[in-house]
């Protein structure tokens, strides 16, 4: 299983994450300490959400419950080099893997089920959009995925679909039969991300 988080650093910038309540609504004691503590705090207020976010992507996959509580997600990471981060996500009796980097742009993080991100075969692809419209951002996205998928597994392109079911959750289909190769999408402010696990 795997999730996938982007964030538009620019736009990331613009919200209030010293606010009161903020950073308490979102991140356990020893997360908080770490932003207030840290060289860049709104970096690290990012970094940290993009974890929580593609980590319950994936536990929504195994529990099928929409709730969100992100400071139950207890994050830790070391940093590999100045812009690549790999970190664990603990839920519960859950463990994710991340893989997060960083450009002055973006911020985008993949996770997996498990302790060990390196034994999943991920593919990734970002872009940057048109235009910030919901609507135009999640089709340009689920055409370049799609596109993907199609060269990847090569099959022609108008035989594969997304659909998301009950939850939400993207499914991707091959004739209208699902198919078990998971995907995770994101979108944020000018920049958009899927993952492919095949």
């Amino acid at each position: 299983m795997i999730g996938n988080d982007i964030i538009d650093i620019a736009e990331a910038y613009k919200i209030n994450w010293r606010r009161k309540g903020f950073l308490k609504k979102i991140f356990n004691k020893n997360e908080q300490d770490l932003i207030l503590n840290s060289e860049n705090s709104g970096l690290m207020v990012w970094l940290l959400w993009s974890m929580k976010e593609s980590a319950y992507k994936i536990s929504l996959r195994q529990n099928l419950n929409r709730v969100l509580n992100p400071s139950n997600f207890d994050c830790e990471f070391r940093i590999i080099k100045s812009n690549l981060y790999s970190g664990k996500v603990f839920f519960y009796s859950s463990i994710y893997s991340t893989n997060t980097k960083i450009s002055e742009e973006i911020i985008s993080t993949i996770a997996v089920y498990g302790d060990s991100y390196f034994s999943y075969k991920i593919i990734q692809g970002i872009i940057k959009c048109s235009s910030t419209d919901y609507s135009n951002q999640h089709k340009m996205l689920y055409d370049f995925t799609l596109k993907e998928i199609a060269r990847r597994i090569n099959r022609p392109l108008n035989s594969l679909s997304i659909k998301k079911d009950f939850i939400g959750i993207p499914r991707l289909y091959l004739n209208n039969f699902l198919l078990n190769i998971p995907i995770s999408l994101s979108h944020h402010g000018n920049y958009a991300a899927y993952a492919i696990n095949c």
